[in-house]
């Protein structure tokens, strides 16, 4: 199977022919965008929202295509000037239709505009309207918005590309950790100024009405967690101890598995698995992983300026997928892999959506995608020997534990990181800082204090968008979900699979609250994550007597 991915069906270069053609036409399209809110006549107020919404759809899916496969030549060699500066020229045709965009959501606001809405006149649209409606609450005068997102080309968003240039070559560790400090401060400078100017109380605040999230989920998520971090450190004491770390463990041996490491797993190995895992949950899931597999849809290559990381993203207009990652022939490659199919597997369910409606708040994909690994790895225990299957469960213990306590400290370093730029640029050593702090915070004493890895702040590229902050505790809900989920699956695989497919078609449709409730979850229950926690930590307690049993035997 090639390496690199196959972009054909999209265009087949910045000089063909459609592409060239689409280029003109989203000009047009914005153009016709910008014309389309004005003043309307109150008897054709209804009449307007419908053009609008006609309008923003064509715009919408012809620039997504546009911008996603010039993002997808970017992300495979960050040294094409070409992709480059078109991802800029695409920005700024999305741009010119800020004001309007600011207009149109004003427009909703009028009195007989909500009420239109509320009566569902809309249909489908319903959500997405009542959303434009809420985004209002915050929301500065049409040329502001437009001023605003002028300037955040040549501020979060240029800082965003150049770190990710930078972070994607090797060596010049110090050089590349100036690098990041200064982009690191200069976006969560402008999130704070966004934040002031639009009266939002913080950019938590924020980044939760963005991921629609109940702030009362994400207080029942985090005080559950913390209840459990001193049983969930256990793990990283046992792997201290059978590493022969007595001054704690490395922060760079948390994903080391005192088990084994599963050997080589060449990609077709990993492709193999991942397929039964799909086929086994459903004949549907089984279909789309052959489909991408077979359609090219992969890059998975370790060329040098590659962007680092793994991602899988959608082109709504083609119904498709694009998954990069660097696939290193390991168990964990493979994990990442069921991981971004897990996504492209939401998208699928997604397809055939009117495009205004395939949103997916990360906290729903993160959950889709950490339920894949959920799949692989139990498909990966029955597809190994009787005396690999501890290794098995290490494997999967590793991956959620790490997710939540790693995810643990990357959360408060943001929450701090954002307090204390409120007062001023913050240099390496005091980004160090709030990182030892951050991990201590997380980790208790289980980490060796000399060998933190306190930089992980300049390399993490979910810290570098002024769009996504907080993009972290997303990872730790669906992780938790995920072990939720797959004991639903066990206990009822006939009922739970049509649920987990309506689960996923409707991530554009509702909050994350109300879309949980779908899959039987009341994220409100204050006793919802703690059983979650209850049932990993019973895990862990019985690998743990499992390796005491495995040195008993050794000893013996």
């Amino acid at each position: 199977m090639k390496q690199q991915w196959n972009l054909d069906s999209l265009y087949q270069g910045f000089n063909a022919p459609q592409f060239i053609a689409d280029s003109a036409a989203i000009l047009r399209l914005s153009r016709e965008l910008r014309r389309c809110v004005g003043l309307p006549d109150p008897a054709r107020l209804q009449e307007t929202i419908w053009t609008w919404l006609e309008k923003l759809e064509a715009f919408e899916g012809l620039y997504q295509k546009l911008f996603s496969y010039t993002s997808f030549r970017f992300s495979a060699d960050t040294s094409d000037g070409e992709a480059s500066r078109n991802l800029s020229r695409f920005q700024e045709i999305d741009n010119t239709t800020v004001e309007a965009r600011a207009a149109f959501r004003a427009l909703l606001c009028q009195a007989e505009a909500r009420r239109l809405v509320e009566n569902g006149v809309f249909g489908e649209y319903t959500y997405y309207l009542q959303d434009l409606i809420r985004q209002q609450l915050h929301a500065l005068p049409p040329k502001e918005e437009e001023l605003f997102a002028a300037l955040e080309l040549t501020g979060s968003k240029a800082w965003a590309s150049f770190h990710a240039k930078a972070s994607s070559v090797q060596g010049a560790e110090r050089e590349i950790a100036q690098i990041s400090a200064a982009a690191l401060n200069s976006i969560k400078g402008e999130v704070l100024t966004s934040c002031r100017f639009r009266g939002n109380t913080s950019p938590l605040r924020e980044a939760l009405d963005r991921y629609h999230f109940d702030p009362r989920i994400l207080e029942n998520q985090l005080a559950a967690v913390e209840r459990y971090l001193p049983a969930l450190r256990q793990y990283f004491q046992i792997k201290a101890q059978a590493l022969n770390c007595p001054n704690g463990l490395p922060y760079d041996a948390r994903e080391t598995l005192i088990t084994g490491t599963g050997g080589d797993l060449p990609f077709e190995t990993a492709k193999d698995l991942i397929l039964d895992a799909f086929q086994a949950f459903s004949p549907e899931m089984g279909r789309f992983g052959r489909d991408f597999f077979a359609k090219g849809w992969i890059d998975w290559s370790d060329s040098p300026f590659k962007e680092t990381g793994a991602s899988c993203d959608a082109v709504w207009l083609n119904q498709e997928s694009r998954l990069r990652l660097r696939y290193q022939n390991s168990v964990a490659s493979a994990n990442s892999l069921a991981h971004e199919l897990g996504h492209g597997y939401h998208f699928q369910q997604l397809f055939g959506q009117k495009i205004l409606n395939c949103r997916y708040d990360l906290p729903a994909t993160e959950t889709a995608s950490k339920f894949s690994e959920q799949l692989f790895q139990w498909q990966l225990r029955t597809a190994l020997p009787e005396r690999d299957r501890l290794f098995c469960e290490e494997f999967s213990l590793s991956a959620l534990i790490n997710t939540i306590v790693d995810i643990f400290a990357r959360f408060h370093f943001e929450q701090d990181l954002f307090t204390a730029r409120q007062n001023g640029e913050l240099s390496v050593e005091e980004l160090d800082a709030l990182m030892t702090q951050a991990q201590r915070r997380s980790y208790g004493d289980v980490l060796d204090p000399q060998q933190q890895n306190v930089r992980s702040w300049a390399v993490k590229p979910h810290y570098y968008s002024a769009k996504r902050s907080f993009y972290n505790f997303p990872y730790q809900f669906g992780a938790l979900m995920s072990v939720y989920m797959a004991e639903m699956w066990k206990e009822n695989p006939a009922a739970f699979v049509p649920a987990y497919d309506r689960f996923l078609a409707s991530t554009g449709k509702y909050s994350v609250l109300d879309l949980c409730k779908i899959l039987g979850a009341d994220l409100l229950d204050p006793a919802f994550f703690d059983t979650i926690l209850q049932h990993l930590v019973l895990r862990l307690e019985r690998f743990q007597k499992q390796i005491q049993a495995c040195e008993g035997l050794h000893q013996g």
